[in-house]
């Protein structure tokens, strides 16, 4: 149970993260840009769910494992992220909580 809420603050910042690219926030929004704000805001909140997962690991799991377990659910999201950008881009949609 606590590797899903992991793999969950993790998946949230790397989708987050992945839209403050233009290329990628205009394939999920069909929008143009995204203005300086939206792409500020998403940047922060990328960043504040990778920090809350890289803490919850450690303090769950411990040094040693809080990283191995962080890591690799990094790059497990990563995977699934660059997948949905590539074949379904609109389904990343439902991650966007602003």
């Amino acid at each position: 149970m606590l590797i899903l809420l992991e793999f969950i603050l993790v998946t949230l910042g790397i989708v987050y993260l992945s839209f403050t690219i233009t290329k990628n926030y205009t394939l999920v929004f069909s929008k143009r840009r995204p203005n300086k704000i939206t792409r500020y805001l998403v940047a922060a909140f990328g960043a504040g769910f990778m920090l809350a997962a890289i803490i919850f690991a450690l303090f769950i799991w411990g040094t040693a494992l809080g990283f191995v377990y962080w890591f690799a659910t990094i790059t497990f999201s990563a995977s699934l992220c660059v997948l949905a950008l590539s074949f379904k881009p609109r389904v990343l949609r439902l991650f966007l909580l602003i």
